[in-house]
């Protein structure tokens, strides 16, 4: 007789690659603009572009999955060394 269920399992692989933040710094022409006229002279200029990597800031607010499970982890962790912990000390 054939089992009724048949269970198969598919394996999967997750893979997360984290680089570091690094600064780059790339020489350019700046856009200014002098001109001079008797009464004296004037400077315009453009603003720079400043690209902020907020990734610590935005995960503070609301954690990515990696985060979450993390945190979890280490709270799950704590919580089975304080069981332990209070049993033994308990017991004694």
């Amino acid at each position: 007789m054939d089992p009724l269920i048949e269970i198969k399992t598919v394996p999967i692989e997750i893979q997360m690659k984290v680089t570091r933040a690094h600064l780059e710094y790339a020489r350019g022409t700046a856009q200014v603009e002098i001109s001079r006229d008797k009464g004296g002279l004037n400077i315009r200029s453009q603003p720079i572009q400043v690209n902020l990597d907020t990734f610590e800031a935005r995960n503070s607010v609301m954690p990515t999955t990696a985060t979450l499970i993390r945190q979890q982890a280490q709270a799950g962790v704590q919580g089975a060394y304080r069981s332990t912990d209070a049993g033994v000390s308990g017991g004694f």
